[in-house]
């Protein structure tokens, strides 16, 4: 949590944590599984949060053609 408060640059990495749990506690485990329990802490933090992207309906039975002159 506080790494969302730092700037992008300044945040760690799942590389970073793996190499800090090794050191500071001894991991036995694998880089692996540290990667896997990151991105499930990171989807958990995520819930709630806005989508950055408007998803893009289109009505259905509608096209858009283009019937230019093409010179073959």
């Amino acid at each position: 949590m506080e790494d969302k408060a730092r700037p992008r640059k300044q945040r760690h990495t799942t590389k970073r944590i793996y190499d800090r749990l090794v050191e500071e506690y001894g991991f036995k485990g694998s880089e692996r599984t540290a990667r896997y329990y990151v991105a499930k802490r990171k989807m958990e933090f995520q819930i709630g949060e806005v989508e950055p992207y408007i998803r893009l309906e289109h009505p259905g039975r509608e096209a858009q053609v283009d019937f230019g002159l093409s010179k073959l």
